[in-house]
């Protein structure tokens, strides 16, 4: 064990935030308020000098060491016992954070095909919301794989000098044609379902359990 004390313990935690402070997005449309899931490893030593943010891909959640446990965990790169660590489940994603699947408080209905569309900066800007809230005032490290990586970009220019090392993975800053038409394809694909446009019942919704993330 990778330990200052035998008797020290890492300690998790996986809790959500809200913000009541609308969002304006890159569309012109506002998100009025918004759920961010996150998890936190370790604790923030006295200086706040050990900050390590992760921003998963599109398939991901926020709990890094479970699809990162080659990078996050006692004895590994990023380890609990000296690193504060925290991945949120970025917004729009159905693991604990405000999706399709959310209520829109502006009807009482489900969103559903009527949830905005977000982009990376809009992501990002919901993580500084996060961010803000947590009372991190810096940031040792920042890593986040394709989805994750785009959103880092933007967080990281958002940032500035509040931010010290950014690792971007199998990203760009811009989409290539063949990303474009990969993506095009993908959506032809799900609008293919013949369920497509229509929407479920919240009980039908209650009894379909979303499936494990995708490993990165």
């Amino acid at each position: 064990m990778n330990l200052k004390s035998q008797f020290a313990t890492i300690t998790m935690s996986q809790e959500l935030f809200h913000s009541s402070t609308p969002l304006e997005l890159e569309s012109g449309e506002i998100l009025t308020e918004f759920d961010l899931s996150y998890t936190t490893y370790g604790e923030l030593n006295e200086d706040g000098s050990n900050v390590i943010w992760v921003i998963h891909a599109l398939t991901g959640d926020s709990n890094a060491a479970d699809w990162w446990n080659g990078l996050i965990g006692e004895d590994k790169f990023f380890d609990p016992s000296r690193h504060f660590i925290v991945c949120a489940n970025l917004l729009g994603s159905c693991y604990g954070s405000t999706s399709p699947l959310s209520v829109n408080p502006a009807t009482g209905n489900t969103f559903y095909y009527d949830f905005p569309e977000l982009t990376t900066r809009d992501l990002a800007a919901s993580l500084e919301r996060l961010r803000e809230h947590l009372s991190i005032e810096k940031i040792h490290t920042l890593i986040g794989g394709s989805l994750g990586g785009q959103v880092g970009l933007e967080w990281a220019y958002l940032l500035g000098k509040r931010l010290s090392n950014a690792v971007i993975l199998a990203s760009t800053s811009k989409s290539s044609p063949w990303v474009i038409g990969l993506n095009e394809a993908q959506r032809m694909a799900i609008e293919a379902d013949q369920s497509w446009g229509k929407k479920r019942k919240m009980r039908e919704l209650r009894d379909w359990k979303l499936p494990e993330p995708w490993p990165c």
